[in-house]
């Protein structure tokens, strides 16, 4: 019997974030048995393979070769100098220690994923200075469905979201006296850049405007400590001959830039509300607090300030940077969600501040929008329960395109055949 004092509950009690840390990982689990390798994992797994056998993430393993944007990603020696190689070692460790499989390739992004909920929650208390809202925040996390299925997967997804949430919760306590809060800063700028460098610049800018306008760190000391991390990262930078480079970049004529500031920013706007399953109701929500916060100044919530401002200017980077490049890179876009990944702790913190909002105001108004925006119900992009699909698809096998290749190979092939297969189109613009 479980008794006020048991146990488990005073467990639960001292560790809040644990109950949703549970949850959370039997929603990995499941994705992770019930997923096959998406193409980008599968490219990771297999030069992860390559290492075991050369030490390098090389594409040639004696028999076939492999790279994808049609070989770009390698350098003259076939080694892959375009992918970051932290992910790559992290499956070659777990294929040395368990085997190679599909299940273990994405075990290493599985043990980094659960360090998210522990983390964000304490970011969370450190903006909020609130227990109520931290555990809003996790929990709400553990449901989202587009969350979970970045953080199983074998790629730097999981790796950008545990060292941005770190960033930030350095960044945050740069005040503080002592050197062990400036390595602290130093490190995670470090991991961050290679864990996958596209992903810094927008977190950094953005953390940059919100943390300075809201007041929130030294400018000076945020812009040192940043450059020295960067500095220490530069020499890898230069040695991985970055893709964005290989894709050739060329500026915008005035025509152009304004065809895109015209369009960019209602896709961007759309993608990341759609892609983050962020709740149409509770932007609606959004907009009224701030809005009452600016005619009643004394009821200012500094938290939601600062979070806005963050996710404002997160937005606005990316809104730019992908205006001034939609005519240049041929080989990523920079709007892409999994790019900017440090963003979906962000929004489940704006979005735990709503409903502690909406909770203080009306307790059944709070019930309704605490359901809907666990079980992710999108009405005005699918109409659907993400939460539902989810479980139905980790349920219910389904064929893949590597599978039907596959399954045609091992009908019609025959040995010594050569066999070019890509399931990318060769004239989709990124």
């Amino acid at each position: 019997m479980i008794t006020k004092n048991s146990f488990f509950i005073r467990l639960f009690v001292r560790y809040p974030w644990l109950l949703p840390e549970i949850i959370f990982a039997v929603f990995l689990l499941l994705g992770m048995i019930a997923h096959p390798l998406w193409e980008d994992e599968a490219g990771v797994g297999n030069f992860a393979r390559n290492i075991l056998q050369f030490g390098l993430p090389v594409g040639w393993d004696g028999v076939n070769i492999a790279g994808t944007q049609r070989g770009i990603i390698l350098n003259g020696d076939l080694i892959n100098t375009s992918y970051t190689w932290l992910e790559m070692y992290l499956a070659a460790g777990s294929f040395a220690l368990f085997g190679i499989s599909s299940f273990t390739a994405r075990l290493p992004f599985f043990f980094v994923s659960l360090f998210i909920l522990p983390v964000l929650y304490a970011l969370t208390y450190v903006i909020t200075h609130s227990k109520r809202i931290a555990f809003f925040t996790v929990f709400i996390a553990a449901f989202s469905v587009p969350f979970i299925l970045f953080a199983f997967r074998t790629r730097y997804y999981s790796l950008t979201i545990v060292f941005g949430m770190l960033f930030l919760f350095s960044a945050l306590s740069l005040h503080k006296k002592g050197l062990t809060h400036k390595l602290s800063f130093i490190l995670s700028t470090f991991f961050l850049l290679l864990s996958n460098y596209l992903t810094f610049p927008s977190l950094f800018a953005a953390v940059l405007f919100g943390g300075w306008i809201g007041k929130r760190f030294a400018l000076r000391q945020y812009l040192f400590y940043s450059f020295i991390g960067i500095l220490c990262y530069a020499p890898i930078f230069l040695y991985m001959q970055p893709l964005i480079g290989k894709g050739g970049i060329t500026f915008p004529s005035i025509e152009e830039l304004g065809i895109a500031l015209s369009v960019v920013p209602r896709q961007v706007f759309s993608l990341y509300v759609k892609d983050t399953s962020f709740p149409m109701f509770l932007i609606l929500l959004w907009a009224y607090f701030l809005g009452e916060m600016a005619v009643h100044k004394k009821s200012k919530n500094h938290a939601l300030v600062f979070l806005s401002l963050t996710v404002f200017f997160y937005l606005a980077v990316i809104m730019f940077v992908t205006s001034i490049t939609v005519f240049g890179f041929t080989i990523l876009s920079y709007r892409d969600v999994r790019y900017h990944l440090p963003i979906f702790p962000l929004l489940f913190m704006v979005m735990a501040l709503l409903l502690n909002e909406t909770y203080k105001r009306s307790k059944y108004l709070f019930a309704v929008v605490f359901i809907f925006t666990i079980v992710n119900y999108q009405p005005i992009w699918t109409g659907r329960i993400l939460l539902f699909d989810y479980f139905y698809e980790v349920t219910h096998p389904y064929p893949t395109p590597d599978r039907v290749v596959a399954d045609y190979l091992i009908r019609n092939a025959r040995d010594g055949n050569t066999v070019f297969s890509s399931l990318e189109r060769s004239d989709r613009k990124s």
